[in-house]
């Protein structure tokens, strides 16, 4: 939770920090995002669908 926080206050309220801690922020909010979409699409019985070119994780 504090992650996600941390999340806020930099994207909402202006919070600065180094370009390093920046870059790993969104790096596991990114991760993050996966494992839930993963986690609704198998709890809706939805098929994986493989990733098109120019979706998926930007940050990689």
């Amino acid at each position: 939770m504090a992650q996600l926080e941390r999340l806020h206050r930099v994207l909402l309220e202006g919070e600065r920090i180094a370009p390093p801690a920046l870059k790993g922020l969104l790096n596991r909010e990114a991760r993050a995002k996966e494992r839930y979409e993963q986690a609704r699409r198998r709890l809706l019985g939805i098929a994986e669908e493989p990733p098109t070119t120019g979706e998926g994780n930007p940050f990689r």
